[in-house]
This record gives C-alpha cells, sequence and structure tokens, in this order.
C-alpha cells in the first residue's frame, strides 16, 4: 500500500521503527512550533513508531493537522490509514494541556488508548488557557469532550496537578465515565509532563502504558478526587478570584478548604481573598495552612508577610521578605513591603535604602517611586527623625549597625543637617 501522506512537514513527523506494532501519536501543547515537536527525546525512547503532531494555529487539534488532513475527519483518516501501513494492531495517544485534549479527541475516535495530561475536557471555561489562547478563526465543533470518552473503546487515564483548579475540575467531570480514570499529583503545576519528564519519571511511565500495563501509584499522588464537590468549589473559588469577586471567592474558598484542607492553593487563594476584603485576621489561618503545606512556595509567603505586615507583626514579616531577598535579590516587592514597614516603624533611613533598591529593580512600578518620593519628602522636612534613637546619641545613628547600603543614605542626611 502507498503511503497516505508524506512523511514529514510542518505540523507532524512520523518516526518508524522496524519490527514494531504499535503506534504512539505525540500531540504537541499550546507552545508548539511548526517544524518543531515536543516530547521527541521521550518517543525515541520508545520502541515503537511515533507520530509527532502539533498544532501552532492554536486550535486545539479540531481544525485537523495540515499535511495529514484539511479538517479532522480527513486526519482522523489519514492516520487510520498510515496504522494500517504500518502494520500496527494498537495505537496510543499522549499530549500535554492542548495536546491532551487533542490526544483525547483524536484517540477515542481511532480506538486508540490515551493518557492525558491537564486536559480541557471541556473548552472556553471562564479563566481556562482556551478562552485565553484559542484562536479567535478556529471552528470548534466538539467543545466538550463528554460524549467522546463514553463512546471511547480504550481505556483513557487523565492526569491532573492539585495545584490547578482548571484541570482538575475537567478531569473530575468525566472521572468515573466508562473507560476513564482521572489521577492527581501533588507539588507540581499545570505542566505535568514536563515535570515528570525532568524527574526522569516520563519515559518509564510511557513504557508501561505502552505495554500496556497499569502504571503504578506514584509517590506524590493525591487524594483530591476523593473529596466529591471540591473540584468544583476549587475552581469556582479560583475563577471568583481572577474576577475578582472576592465575596463569591472567600465563600466558595472556605467550602473547598472545609472539603479538603490539604490543598495549599485552595487555602492560599482563601486567603488572598479575604485579605483583599481586609479581612486580614480571618486571612492569617489560610495563608499559614498553604505556607505548612507548600512552605517554598513563593507567592504564599509573600502574602503571609503582607498579612503579618497589616497585623502589625513587624518583625516575623521582615524575615519573610528578608528570607525571599535571600533566595532571590532581585525580588522588588520584597524590598517595597520592608521599606513600608521600615516607615511604619519610623525607621526611614532603612526605608529609604529598601525604598530605592525596589525602584532599582522596577522603576516602572509608580507604586515604589512613590513610597520612595514620600520617605524622601519626611526626610527632607525632619531629618531628625532618620532612625530610631540609639542610647549613646539619639540624633546620630550608629553607623557602625548600618550596612553599606543604608550608610551612605547615612551620610545624604547628616550632610543636610
Amino acid at each position: 500500500m502507498s503511503q497516505p501522506t508524506a512523511l514529514s512537514g510542518p505540523s507532524f513527523h512520523l518516526r518508524t521503527v522496524r519490527d514494531s506494532t504499535k503506534l504512539v501519536l505525540f500531540f504537541g501543547g499550546i507552545g508548539a512550533r511548526d517544524g518543531r515537536f515536543q516530547y521527541w527525546k521521550v518517543g525515541k525512547a520508545l520502541d515503537a513508531h511515533c507520530l509527532f503532531l502539533s498544532d501552532a494555529r492554536k486550535h486545539w487539534y479540531q481544525g485537523g493537522v495540515p499535511g495529514l488532513g484539511d479538517d479532522l475527519e480527513a486526519t482522523l483518516d489519514s492516520i487510520r490509514r498510515w496504522a494500517v501501513v504500518l502494520g500496527t494492531d494498537e495505537i496510543y495517544a499522549f499530549g500535554q494541556s492542548m495536546g491532551a485534549h487533542g490526544a483525547i479527541l483524536y484517540g477515542a475516535r481511532l480506538g486508540a488508548r490515551v493518557i492525558a495530561f491537564g486536559a480541557e475536557t471541556i473548552l472556553r471555561l471562564e479563566s481556562s488557557r482556551s478562552m485565553r489562547m484559542l484562536a479567535a478563526d478556529a471552528h470548534i465543533a466538539h467543545p466538550d469532550l463528554l460524549d467522546a470518552i463514553i463512546a471511547a473503546e480504550k481505556p483513557i487515564l487523565t492526569f491532573a496537578s492539585e495545584e490547578d483548579p482548571i484541570d482538575l475540575y475537567c478531569i473530575d467531570r468525566v472521572n468515573g465515565l466508562p473507560n476513564c480514570r482521572a489521577r492527581t499529583i501533588t507539588g507540581y503545576k499545570h505542566d505535568l509532563a514536563t515535570h515528570l519528564h525532568r524527574a526522569d519519571q516520563l519515559v518509564p511511565m510511557l513504557r508501561t502504558f505502552v505495554d500496556n500495563r497499569p502504571i503504578p501509584l506514584l509517590q506524590n499522588e493525591g487524594r483530591a478526587l476523593s473529596h466529591p464537590g471540591f473540584a468544583e468549589a476549587f475552581y469556582d473559588l479560583f475563577r471568583h478570584v481572577r474576577a475578582g469577586r472576592y465575596d463569591e471567592a472567600a465563600a466558595a474558598g472556605t467550602f473547598a478548604v472545609s472539603l479538603y484542607p490539604r490543598s495549599a492553593y485552595a487555602s492560599y487563594l482563601t486567603g488572598k481573598a479575604l485579605f483583599a476584603m481586609k479581612q486580614i485576621g480571618p486571612a492569617r489561618p489560610h495563608l499559614e495552612n498553604a505556607l505548612t503545606l507548600a512552605p517554598s512556595e513563593p507567592g504564599y509567603r509573600f502574602l503571609m508577610g503582607r498579612c503579618l505586615a497589616q497585623l502589625r507583626e513587624y518583625d516575623r514579616a521582615i524575615a519573610i521578605f528578608d528570607g525571599i531577598i535571600a533566595e532571590r535579590p532581585d525580588s522588588a516587592g520584597a524590598f517595597h513591603q520592608i521599606a513600608g514597614i521600615r516607615y511604619r516603624q519610623c525607621d526611614l533611613l532603612q526605608a529609604l535604602a529598601a525604598s530605592r533598591r525596589a525602584v532599582a529593580l522596577a522603576p516602572a512600578i509608580k507604586v515604589y517611586a512613590t513610597l520612595r518620593d514620600k520617605i524622601e519628602a519626611r526626610l527632607a522636612v525632619s531629618p531628625a527623625q532618620a532612625a530610631p534613637a540609639l542610647p549613646d546619641d539619639p540624633m546620630q545613628p550608629d553607623q557602625t549597625k548600618l550596612s553599606g547600603l543604608y550608610r551612605s543614605v547615612v551620610e545624604v542626611v547628616s550632610r543636610r543637617r
């Protein structure tokens, strides 16, 4: 039989393996570009024919793959004919993000076994990636994969990060359907397959998958789907926070956290909503829980520092921001927060030094410059308030106790006197 199409094109590439009877479809994600195929090295590690696909148009594979077909049906027909030419008796489909949607859409129609990471099983949800990034000219004939999954003949395995409310909601709504199983992973964000590959877990997982063996329980597998109602409440919390509907967010978040207290991101978002409503005290336990579960997450630490500053626990807040700066010396936001705290403590020299550093790192952020100007104006009017009084000389800060950054500011103030 003649070749159905060329072996390669800008949006696809077929890699063949001698004597293999298996064909694996690799669907690239949102960042795919023409002529560049994601998971190339992963495919080369498998003893199977591999068809690498991309959709640089960002049509979520709904419009087919150029070079294989002008639309979805023509593309599916080309893949079926290639499977016959190659002598395959089993097709597999793999994808991440947009590619995961494609893997399910095509795999269910092709009778393939599917493994999908971070799939939007329904497109254009509020605050979703497809809502933001789906091409305006895309013709979406299958926005909801529910019917395709129900009709699937072979198993579909979906994974989602417990830190991604959209992905979690999308797999929760199909979990338990015939031939569909959903699993979650903690500690990673949306790009699960990429993280697993970096951790040297993806290739062994796909080898197991292509051998038709069950994928063992992962070390960091989560239990969010074991708590009915959590995924929907978590998604509601997320979309309300994104839209600035903090009252609704706080209500959804309180419910979500009550269902699954081990969700760090749900705790953080709930704390964020309450903080935005100036309910600082109620926000605190949610932020503390988020930090207990994910102590190294920079965003959680930053908001916890702001919360403590609002509660006038200045030393603890400073310690948090100092820790952030130790890890990221270019954190303009942390310097700005320190400046604000020092200003409230009337430690104007240290406030000015931190504020100037924030402005130097992020000159385009106006609020940083506004605080700097405010501190400089106060120093110009009353330099005697430059720093808290010290026992040896209440009018002159002890320069031996200041860093080089602060000492230069002291010298300027001293000359003004």
